[in-house]
């Protein structure tokens, strides 16, 4: 498991991509639907079942998909960051 620090953004393992044109730093994970696993071990110590039931009453189903999908994302929340992706969300939100 890897920490976020205040460099994350900086950071980076690499991809293993062979293609140049493909993203050449793998991208940071947070499982934070794995909380509820904590007895199997292998989780962060400052992870909390309130930060699960934070996300999960936060989230919402995206207009294009089928409603169905809310249980999915209810039980299995997971985020997937990126310099490239964080640096777009940023910008779209400040514009």
């Amino acid at each position: 498991m890897v920490k976020f620090k205040s460099d994350w953004k900086s950071a980076g393992n690499p991809s293993g991509a062979a293609d140049p044109k493909a993203p050449q730093k793998a991208p940071f994970y947070w499982g934070i639907k794995d909380v509820q696993y904590a007895h199997e071990g292998g989780i962060s110590p400052t992870w909390r079942m309130s930060m699960l039931e934070k996300v999960r009453k936060h989230t919402i189903v995206p207009e294009f998909m089928n409603p169905k999908n809310k249980g999915t994302f209810s039980r299995t929340p997971e985020f997937w960051f990126s310099v490239r992706a964080f640096i777009f969300a940023y910008s779209c939100i400040v514009s």
